[in-house]
């Protein structure tokens, strides 16, 4: 994933046993405007935290009109949307996750397709490709391109729809990331920034992303982006980075635990994204 991007802007493809140490003379560009491949890792993550954050007064004017159409369109009835096609769904889908948590900005750049595969086929639930290049130091033509397999191992269509859905937000998160944060291999390939693919920023915003709309007084979207074992693939790249306190990520040692020199998945996520 994303490695199209990572292999034009000279990022590495497998982990390195002594991660490069940051020029202490680079300065990121705050996030008060953004400018693609210019801002902190975390800087970006928060972005979406924030929004993940607000209710009520504190929600963004854009936020308001997103959930003010989430609550009265059929199409967002994830058991009967009555007429409305699949592409229909997820296409207004992507446009409010995009308006609540993204700043409205992703769809300038990202492409979503159904694509009809069989999950358990593909191995995957899906898959987000981000492509661009660099003239003269600066990113050119970046733009990001989201597959959904079909999970017709699911026999509920509100079960395929979740986990599709699920998909959806879990690889937004991914091109809005990669979109954003330095286009430096030093300041993105670390753990502690976007890691191979699921590092601690992708893990502090995915985090607030799925308690928001789990939220059963906001959004009240079951939806699971397959953090745990997102996470438990993610260290055991890296091989035993420090790791203070699970619960940073609301998880605990009886879901994910260090045992006989290996990260391992005790508890299984409901449905799981790549």
């Amino acid at each position: 994933m994303l490695k199209a991007l990572r292999k034009v802007v000279g990022g590495r493809t497998s982990p390195q046993p002594t991660p490069a140490k940051r020029d202490r003379h680079h300065r990121h560009y705050p996030t008060t405007t953004y400018c693609r491949g210019r801002h902190s890792s975390h800087e970006v993550a928060k972005t979406v935290i924030d929004f993940a954050k607000r209710r009520g007064s504190t929600l963004h004017e854009r936020q308001r009109v997103a959930i003010s159409r989430y609550r009265s369109d059929n199409v967002f009835n994830t058991r009967n949307a009555g007429n409305h096609s699949e592409g229909a769904i997820f296409e207004a889908y992507f446009k409010f996750f995009d308006l609540m948590f993204f700043g409205g900005i992703l769809k300038l750049g990202c492409k979503v397709v159904l694509t009809g595969k069989d999950v358990e086929k593909m191995n995957a639930y899906g898959v987000a490709s981000t492509h661009g290049k660099l003239v003269n130091g600066r990113p050119k033509g970046v733009y990001g391109n989201i597959r959904i397999h079909n999970a017709s191992h699911l026999k509920n269509p509100r079960d395929r729809r979740l986990a599709g859905l699920s998909t959806l937000l879990h690889e937004m998160l991914h091109c809005f990331l990669d979109f954003y944060t330095c286009f430096r291999s030093d300041c993105r390939d670390r753990f502690e920034d976007l890691g191979q693919e699921h590092g601690i920023a992708w893990q502090d915003a995915a985090y607030a992303l799925e308690e928001c709309v789990r939220d059963p007084t906001f959004i009240n979207l079951p939806l699971v982006l397959g953090r745990r074992l997102a996470l438990v693939n993610e260290l055991n790249e890296w091989g035993h980075p420090k790791i203070c306190d699970l619960r940073r990520w609301g998880f605990t040692k009886r879901e994910v635990r260090f045992i006989k020199g290996k990260w391992r998945l005790l508890k299984l996520d409901d449905a799981c994204a790549s």
